[in-house]
């Protein structure tokens, strides 16, 4: 249901393999420490503004997710996001972690299926370092952290064509 865990406070949450979708607004501006997904999760889409302003830690997205759409985890006070080792994610929607202004630490794995970034990603964040080499289908990047807190920029093995205007404007 829309609005599921909307407000609720949990300091672990383990998300059981029958769910295939995170609904839009289910975890917003709800408290959790920690959330994670059964081993043989398949779970599939995390819907738009799924966790909303959430105050989570950490989450590690399942590789069985293939969509996350428009600002699922915007204004969240996530500070490090997993991605299992192949991921069928493709496209990270536009804003997908953006105003999360604690998150430090993206990990997106090996060999996984990400091939576009959507513009304001990672709009206000305090990422210092993108490793992007294991993203080897990775054909459009259309925004960057901040220059203001990025130090470094690994695209090493992906298939980035081109580097759009404006694209390290701080």
């Amino acid at each position: 249901d829309v609005y599921t865990f909307t407000g609720a406070t949990i300091s672990k949450l383990v998300i059981p393999s029958s769910v295939d979708t995170v609904d839009a607004y289910a975890f917003e501006n709800a408290t959790v420490d920690s959330i994670s997904f059964a081993p043989d999760s398949k779970c599939k889409t995390f819907d738009d503004y799924a966790f909303l302003g959430s105050n989570i830690k950490s989450i590690v997205i399942p590789k069985s997710v293939e969509k996350i759409n428009i600002s699922a985890f915007s204004k969240s006070t996530v500070n490090k996001v997993t991605f299992e080792n192949g991921s069928k994610v493709k496209v990270l929607s536009d804003g997908t972690f953006s105003n999360c202004e604690n998150l430090e630490s993206v990990d997106f794995g090996k060999n996984n299926s990400l091939a576009i970034i959507e513009s304001d990603v990672f709009e206000n964040t305090k990422i210092k370092n993108l490793d992007l080499s294991g993203c080897v289908n990775l054909v459009s990047l259309q925004s960057l952290p901040s220059a203001n807190t990025l130090e470094s920029i690994d695209l090493s093995n992906t298939k980035i064509r081109r580097i759009p205007d404006f694209f390290f404007n701080g």
